[in-house]
């Protein structure tokens, strides 16, 4: 199975959260994987930061030790049809984020993230967990 971290769970990480570090610890480093709308926004955070260049240094460090999967024909097929599906409902989510997800259903991943617009259901199939949940942290964990 591959997990695909969104940026809140990989900032968490930089900032040396136990929990992120817990279930990277667990998993085979090819079945984790940043992907390019995140490595985006991580850039930009990184860039925009008052400490850019210890940012950038910690960010890169990571990103090239991580698998990296690119925004594909077949995830601009997904995001097609989810974009024009959730607007038909009046749902509205970023661009990013229906990339990610996107990009998730075309590798059947894992999303990894503590952002609501992944865990209210609306992108159907879509998994999702939350390693900054205590609730998901404590269940994950008994798991392995």
């Amino acid at each position: 199975m591959i997990y695909l971290l969104d940026a809140n769970t990989v900032i968490a990480r930089l900032n040396g959260d136990l929990r992120v570090a817990t279930q990277l610890k667990r998993l085979k480093t090819e079945d984790v994987a940043l992907c390019s709308p995140v490595l985006a926004e991580l850039e930009y955070g990184a860039w925009y930061s008052q400490r850019r260049e210890e940012n950038l240094e910690k960010l890169h460090r990571l990103a090239s030790g991580m698998r990296f999967e690119p925004f594909g024909f077949g995830a601009s097929r997904h995001f097609g049809r989810l974009k024009a599906t959730l607007r038909r409902q009046g749902i509205n989510k970023t661009d990013f984020d229906l990339a990610i997800a996107a990009i998730a259903l075309d590798l059947g991943a894992i999303v990894v993230s503590d952002d609501h617009a992944f865990h209210d259901g609306s992108i159907e199939d879509l998994q999702v967990e939350n390693w900054l949940d205590e609730a998901d942290f404590q269940t994950s964990s008994e798991s392995t």
